[in-house]
């Protein structure tokens, strides 16, 4: 007799944060975790700086020192609440950021886990001309994290947004072993291009990983978060609107994908490849 598949449930939580209201974000994600909870979840995902709203320095409205005053440290208010949540349900939370360390400030995501327990934190490494008014400084490290669901054991990613376009953020997660790489965003992108919708689908395929893009919902960013299949096939879009994105992943069929397929490790020859890495 086969074994049953290894399923893990995932949802991405496509919200719409209010700026710099940190107390109206923390309330409204409570609601929507929840809300995922009750269709199975057992990984969460809020899009990119889910707490503070992407929030920049504007003339006459708020000052590059008061923006500042909306990050937190880690762990801190939010971190702290959201793992109380992730132990009181018994999941995975990634929680949203602007992350303050000492006299750095960065764009960061949480993995929190069932124990109640930040597992880690990634910050965004590759950030663009469009957000240096923020202030964000670069993260330096790309992770991924062994986690347990439901005795199913599976290496986890995170990538922010932006990462998504350099190819070698996503390879870099799937050589260190990633099963699903979960990716915050916040960009209109999705929506207004298409070929940024192919792009994720070729991330997916070409590293042999489930991906998990949560994006903000609105009129500005437009939704359409995405989860997709290693073969390339979009199992779930989202709307404009706020939605929760639920899907079942087979990481049992991942791994026979793995083991027939040609891409992701496969035929990789590092020694080919001293420019990349050049500056």
């Amino acid at each position: 007799m086969s074994e049953p598949p290894e399923v893990v449930c995932v949802a991405a939580i496509q919200m719409l944060p209010a700026e710099a209201d940190l107390k109206a974000n923390v309330e409204r994600a409570d609601k929507l975790l929840k809300q995922a909870i009750t269709q199975g979840a057992n990984i969460v995902c809020f899009p990119e700086c889910a707490l503070t709203g992407y929030s920049y320095p504007k003339k006459g409205v708020r000052s590059m020192a008061e923006n500042r005053e909306l990050a937190e440290t880690v762990p801190g208010p939010s971190v702290n609440h959201f793992a109380k949540r992730a132990k009181e349900f018994g999941v995975h939370i990634i929680w949203s950021l602007h992350e303050r360390d000492g006299d750095e400030y960065y764009n960061t995501a949480v993995l929190l886990g069932p124990e109640g327990k930040t597992l880690g934190k990634y910050r965004k490494v590759h950030i663009n001309k469009f957000e240096n008014p923020a202030g964000f400084t670069n993260g330096r490290v790309f992770t991924v994290w062994p986690v347990t669901v439901d005795d199913i054991r599976l290496n986890l990613g995170i990538m922010i947004c932006y990462d998504r376009e350099i190819p070698e953020a996503a390879r870099t997660l799937a050589v260190l072993g990633a099963d699903i790489i979960f990716v915050p965003q916040a960009t209109s992108c999705t929506c207004n291009i298409p070929i940024h919708r192919d792009q994720l689908r070729v991330r997916a395929y070409e590293n042999e990983c489930f991906i998990v893009m949560t994006n903000w919902a609105g009129t500005k960013f437009k939704g359409h978060s995405m989860i997709i299949h290693p073969g390339g096939e979009t199992l779930k879009l989202g709307s404009r609107d706020e939605d929760i994105l639920i899907a079942d992943l087979n990481l049992s069929e991942l791994r026979t994908l793995r083991k027939n397929g040609i891409y992701g490790r496969h035929h990789r020859r590092p020694q080919a490849y001293g420019p990349l890495v050049g500056e």
